[in-house]
């Protein structure tokens, strides 16, 4: 629990910790319960409050919007509507973060996502985004700006990196831009309609599974749209929320199975494939009091986090 809503989760690499973000400007480093097993498919993992290894007030001087670590959990990332970026390093000897190591400061509004790339030369290569419109990448272990991305005509909203230099990013300008870093050009555009009137939808979230096959985008009109980028078009937009879907995550294990949070105080855990078939669910989650604001697999697939309004961030264990 926070004084505060919870915006941002991220689980470590190895999985054994994550860090939570707040508005309440706190940072912390919890470690992950003992698993507990039952015949079910679903249930809260652990009760109580949670073990904090670390606990840093005021990490910035506005709430913590998104935390990202990197692929080998050296290097933890925040952003804020500070307009800043902090760089912390991390121990997993000693599950110990020390810094900032470092602070990122070429942006000139609110921060609104970070995201490392993956399999793209330097472990700690981050793409950064928010409300000047610009997409950023930065070396952040020689402290260099990459890439300055122009396209969007509003503030950003949610960044994926995928594949080797593969980066998405959605926008306010109700477009969503994929962006291959290799070549620093923008190589599609995707648009959405409002389901009630048709008018253009804003896409608020966006996640491409392992595979690199599919890519979700939750949207403001409370819908959500699976793109195929083998078929290189929409092929599914169906319903699971009753108000804007904030965040999406593909499972890291089974690639088809989808985690979703919404504004309506729900997640959801879909397998789209099955979805394409029978239009069924696997689960509906509304236990939060407020919205959900975040949603993150484990990276062993077989726990979640959801962060809400509610002031309090939930592990799940989803059990198949």
């Amino acid at each position: 629990e926070d004084p505060s809503a919870i915006r941002a989760v991220a689980f470590h690499p190895r999985g054994e910790v994550f860090a939570v973000g707040s508005n309440s400007q706190i940072l912390k480093i919890c470690s992950m319960p003992r698993q507990r097993y039952q015949d079910s498919h679903l249930e809260l993992l652990g009760t109580g409050v949670l073990d904090v290894c670390v606990k840093l007030p005021k990490v910035h001087k506005g709430s913590i919007y998104s935390t990202a670590w990197n692929d080998d959990g050296s290097m933890l990332a925040t952003c804020s509507n500070d307009k800043l970026i902090k760089l912390f390093d991390y121990s997993s000897t000693t599950m110990n973060v020390t810094g900032p190591s470092l602070e990122l400061t070429h942006h000139n509004a609110p921060v609104r996502d970070v995201a490392f790339l993956t399999n793209y030369g330097s472990a700690c290569v981050l793409a950064n985004a928010g409300a000047d419109c610009i997409v950023y990448t930065n070396d952040c272990e020689v402290d260099a700006m990459l890439h300055k991305l122009s396209g969007h005509s509003e503030q950003v909203l949610s960044l994926y990196a995928w594949g080797s230099g593969m980066l998405v990013s959605t926008s306010q300008d109700k477009s969503v831009r994929t962006w291959d870093l290799r070549t620093s050009r923008c190589v599609s555009v995707l648009g959405f309609s409002d389901a009630s009137d048709q008018s253009p939808s804003v896409a608020a979230s966006v996640c491409v599974d392992t595979r690199g096959r599919y890519m979700a985008v939750g949207r403001t009109d409370n819908m959500i749209s699976i793109y195929d980028f083998n078929a290189g078009k929409i092929i599914k937009t169906y319903q699971a929320h009753n108000n804007e879907v904030r965040s999406v995550r593909f499972n890291p294990v089974c690639p088809s199975v989808l985690l979703s949070g919404s504004y309506d105080g729900t997640a959801y855990v879909t397998d789209i494939e099955a979805l394409f078939l029978s239009g069924l669910h696997l689960l509906n989650i509304p236990y939060h009091k407020d919205k959900v604001i975040q949603c993150r697999w484990h990276p062993s697939g077989r726990f979640f986090a959801t962060t809400s309004a509610d002031q309090t961030c939930v592990l799940w264990t989803a059990y198949t």
